[in-house]
């Protein structure tokens, strides 16, 4: 059976919609963008990645996100 399709939630919509304008964006982007703290944009990010839909470059203060 193939994998479920990812669960998209209202947060996640926002960020796929601003990578989809901008291309890429930094977790200071992120956590301004839905008024979220540091650890909060961690798992959202994570969650994003491991579901496939943004993928993470970089480490540190040098990461960004794109879409997959």
């Amino acid at each position: 059976s193939k994998p479920a399709a990812p669960v998209i939630t209202p947060q996640m919509k926002i960020v796929l919609d601003y990578l989809k304008e901008y291309g890429e964006m930094h977790d200071e982007d992120l956590q301004e963008l839905l008024h979220i703290k540091k650890t909060r944009a961690y798992l959202l990010t994570r969650q994003m990645s491991e579901e496939g839909l943004i993928e993470v470059v970089g480490r540190g203060a040098e990461k960004k996100y794109r879409l997959k």
